[in-house]
């Protein structure tokens, strides 16, 4: 059995490229309506929320398997004022490693706009109050180098540098030099008050190092994310709709239902082709095309899953993913045109066919 949920496409006048890390993951009491898991992915590229969420007194994170030196961050951000709030109460964002050594954290007070920068518990650069200002929704990147002497830290706020400090310990109690994860949240040990907590509406995010082709290898500027369903079959289905009339109808589900509406396959090999809804007129570039695919099996044995994404007469594939009962995202992402590599145009992202192989 394997169920679908497809989202695929990023959107704008610079578009951010899809990538699966390993997760983003719900901490403490953080319950996102709309944060999605991926599976399977390498560090390099992007991963991306594609809808709006709001946190408020909670904390939740994205992290992924490979290490890093150069992290690069980004995130569309409004910062709600909340009337009980006092001056401890700052959004926090922190850049830590496999053991949650917080390398690079950066403040963001609620009340006056400032914001500051961590290494550690050790404050390495400031800006002052008004640099955020509360109630307005920013774009908010952060780039860091990791090194013990001659690390670097750069804060840009719709694209505009804001904070920028080099040759700087980024380094924590003597970790060892690397990210894995983004933390995103109140911390109270850097002016954060769960009590009286800063409210975030956080949207369209993007994580990136510094590995990779240009743009992809460093800060992408304010960025929009929005998935592209199906637009219908392309072909006759493999898989049988159940709990909706038609293959398409079940990708259309949103949220998903995986336990009840679903696509089902029970032969090695099946396979389903859809053609997919255009991008918006007003998108200019497009950075990549990702499919993403909710799959399980649903009893003993060995079943996977793999996307496969059609241009022109070129069909890239993505990982073979063994399943298991509990449902997973798989998430893969083509940074170029499969049939020109090249990077993408925007006809020929619209001209796409993703598929899905048991």
């Amino acid at each position: 059995m394997a169920t679908l949920d497809f989202r695929g496409f990023s959107e704008s006048s610079a578009i951010a490229d899809f990538i699966n890390y390993g997760a983003i993951v719900p901490l403490a009491n953080c319950t996102p309506a709309r944060l999605f898991i991926g599976a399977n992915g390498t560090f390099g590229d992007n991963f991306l929320a594609l809808q709006t969420d709001q946190y408020t007194g909670v904390t939740a994170q994205i992290g992924w398997t490979v290490a890093t030196l150069n992290p690069f961050f980004g995130i569309r951000m409004t910062l709600k004022l909340q009337g009980n709030q006092n001056p401890k109460a700052a959004a926090t964002f922190a850049l830590t490693d496999t053991t949650s050594n917080k390398q690079v954290t950066v403040s963001i007070n609620s009340l006056d706009g400032s914001i500051r920068v961590f290494t550690g518990t050790t404050q390495i650069a400031s800006a002052g109050p008004g640099t955020f200002i509360p109630g307005l929704t920013r774009y908010l990147e952060i780039g860091a180098g990791i090194s013990s002497i001659g690390g670097s830290v750069v804060v840009r706020l719709d694209g505009n540098v804001v904070i920028n400090v080099a040759n700087v310990s980024t380094v924590s109690n003597g970790a060892a030099p690397a990210i894995t994860t983004v933390v995103f949240g109140n911390d109270p040990g850097y002016d954060g008050n769960p009590t009286a907590p800063a409210a975030m509406i956080l949207q369209h995010m993007y994580v990136n190092d510094n590995t990779g082709p240009s743009p992809l290898n460093g800060f992408l500027g304010d960025v929009r994310v929005t998935g592209q369903p199906y637009a219908a079959s392309s072909g006759v289905p493999a898989f049988a709709p159940s709990g909706a009339a038609t293959n398409v109808a079940v990708c259309a589900t949103n949220p998903p239902v995986p336990a009840t509406i679903r696509n089902v396959s029970t032969t090695v090999g099946d396979t389903d082709i859809y053609t997919v809804q255009p991008l918006p007129p007003s998108t200019t570039t497009v950075y990549a095309v990702g499919v993403r695919t909710l799959a399980a099996k649903d009893a003993a044995g060995s079943r996977s899953l793999q996307n496969k994404l059609t241009s022109g007469a070129t069909t890239a594939s993505g990982v073979v993913v063994s399943l298991g009962t509990a449902p997973v995202y798989v998430r893969d992402n083509f940074g170029l045109d499969p049939a020109t590599g090249a990077a993408w145009t925007v006809a020929a992202a619209n001209a796409v066919k993703a598929s899905y192989v048991s």
